[in-house]
């Protein structure tokens, strides 16, 4: 029983850390985008 809830809460602690690093890695894009953005913004002016 205590096993079955300690592998419950594992799997749920999982579950928020894969979420907080997919949502990093979407930040991590979107400031890598507007980076090369304004390089090229940048070399072609």
């Amino acid at each position: 029983m205590l096993f079955c809830c300690s592998q419950k809460r594992n799997r749920n602690q999982s579950e928020i850390d894969l979420q907080l690093l997919l949502s990093l890695l979407q930040l991590f894009s979107q400031i890598n985008f507007g980076l090369s953005f304004f390089l090229l913004v940048i070399l072609t002016s």
